[in-house]
C-alpha cells in the first residue's frame, strides 16, 4: 500500500513538473506561426508564463491583413485534470461592427478530466449571455444564447439561424 502511494505521489509530481516547466512561450509562437498559414496574425501581445498559467495581454488579431479584434487578456490554466481558458474584453474593430456584436466582456472555456467528453463554454458580451457545450464523442456543439436588446434589434439575421425556445433563449446545434 505504501509503495502504491509513493508511486502515485511521484507520478503526479512528475506530471506537474512537466506542465510547470513546459516551454509554453515556444508552443505559443509555434501556434502563431501555424495561424499565419491561414492569414491570421496576432501582434503587439505581451506573453507571460507563470508556471501552470500562461497569459497573453493586449493583443491585436488581424485576418487577411485587416484588423479584426483587440483582446485585452487571454489566460490559460493547465493542470493534470483541469484546463481553463479565460478571455476578457474582446473588442471588434469598427469596420466589422455591422457584421458582429462589438464586444465580448468575458468568455470561459473549461475542460475537466471529471467529464472528459465535454467542453463547457460561458460568455457575456454586448450580444447577451451565452452558455454552450461541445460533445467530443458526438462531435456536436450546442449553444444557448439569452440575447441582449442590441442583439435582438441589430443582429436579427444571426438569431434567425437559431431556434427560439419558450423561455426566450435561442438555441444553436451543429455537428462538426
Amino acid at each position: 500500500m505504501r509503495f502504491i502511494f509513493k508511486l502515485l505521489f511521484y507520478t503526479i509530481t512528475l506530471l506537474l513538473m512537466i506542465i510547470f516547466f513546459l516551454p509554453k512561450e515556444n508552443i505559443y509562437y509555434f501556434g502563431e506561426k501555424e495561424l499565419k498559414k491561414y492569414n491570421i496574425i496576432i501582434s503587439d501581445e505581451k506573453v507571460e508564463d507563470k508556471g501552470l498559467e500562461f497569459n497573453i495581454k493586449d493583443s491585436k488579431l488581424y485576418f487577411e491583413q485587416i484588423k479584426s479584434v483587440d483582446i485585452e487578456s487571454l489566460s490559460i490554466l493547465t493542470t493534470i485534470g483541469y484546463n481553463q481558458l479565460v478571455i476578457k474584453n474582446i473588442i471588434v474593430d469598427e469596420s466589422l461592427q455591422n457584421l458582429v456584436p462589438s464586444r465580448l466582456d468575458s468568455a470561459n472555456i473549461i475542460y475537466s478530466i471529471l467529464d472528459p467528453l465535454v467542453i463547457t463554454i460561458d460568455g457575456v458580451g454586448s450580444f447577451g449571455k451565452l452558455k454552450g457545450v461541445v460533445y467530443l464523442i458526438d462531435r456536436k456543439i450546442v449553444l444557448e444564447l439569452l440575447p441582449s436588446k442590441l442583439m435582438k434589434s441589430k443582429y436579427k439575421q444571426h438569431l434567425s439561424m437559431m431556434k427560439k425556445q419558450s423561455s426566450g433563449v435561442y438555441r444553436y446545434e451543429n455537428s462538426f
